[in-house]
């Protein structure tokens, strides 16, 4: 840090030291970073590029801070989402178009669990609910929220996002950074890559994505069982739709 601090004042650029804190990423250790005798504070979450970074390595923290941009947001029209003389169809438009994308800004880069799921989730329905004046004495399911305001699920929005960054990875060059990353083996970590994608794969792809969307090289090659699996499971389903 200090050699870095040293290089950016031969080129007539200042490190605000005062303003400057980092964060260590997996497993803690002791000791502590000094630039000119001033101790650095420790982090436990970091801003980059407008996306947090966790000490623990979790996004979670991520989730929580789009969903709270969001209701900042959200707040800042509330002189039309609350007011009951703006048609519903004008509301809808504005959370679909302003409010939502705060909340699912870079959300295609995450390795999402069921608790960012329900964080965004819980953040949409409440938001529909007050826009519309409901509680939960009204007893109204969230899929009739959803369809006065005919959104749908923010879940199945990140969902959709994530496939369209998946698609784009897919068809860039071999060399790029992005596709790279498809095929980092870790040391040691090999037949725990392949259970948690197993699961990812299965839990991930619902009856609602058509099956061509999952069709990759990739998939085929390394899971081709919990591939397959997959397909029967589909095509199961739809056979029952249909009686």
């Amino acid at each position: 840090m200090q050699a870095w601090k040293d290089r950016l004042e031969q080129y007539g650029m200042r490190l605000n030291v005062k303003k400057t804190e980092y964060v260590e990423c997996g497993e803690q250790t002791p000791g502590t970073i000094f630039v000119d005798d001033a101790e650095l504070p420790k982090a436990s979450a970091f801003k980059y590029l407008g996306s947090r970074i966790s000490a623990d390595g979790s996004t979670l923290v991520e989730a929580e801070y789009r969903a709270n941009a969001a209701w900042s947001k959200w707040r800042q029209v509330t002189g039309v989402m609350c007011d009951r003389k703006v048609p519903l169809k004008l509301k809808s438009k504005i959370y679909r178009t302003v409010v939502r994308p705060v909340a699912l800004y870079g959300a295609e880069c995450w390795p999402t669990t069921l608790k960012h799921e329900q964080t965004l989730h819980t953040m949409e329905m409440r938001m529909l609910r007050w826009t519309q004046g409901l509680t939960r004495l009204d007893r109204v399911r969230n899929d009739d929220v959803r369809a006065m305001f005919g959104v749908a699920p923010i879940v199945a929005k990140m969902r959709e996002a994530r496939l369209r960054w998946y698609g784009h990875v897919l068809r860039s060059d071999d060399n790029s950074v992005a596709k790279s990353a498809m095929n980092i083996i870790v040391e040691g970590a090999e037949r725990v890559y392949s259970k948690c994608f197993s699961v990812y794969l299965c839990r991930r792809c619902h009856l609602s994505l058509p099956p061509s969307i999952v069709y990759s090289d990739q998939v085929v090659t390394l899971h081709s069982n919990v591939f397959c699996w997959f397909i029967m499971y589909l095509t199961q389903q739809a056979l029952l739709r249909t009686l």
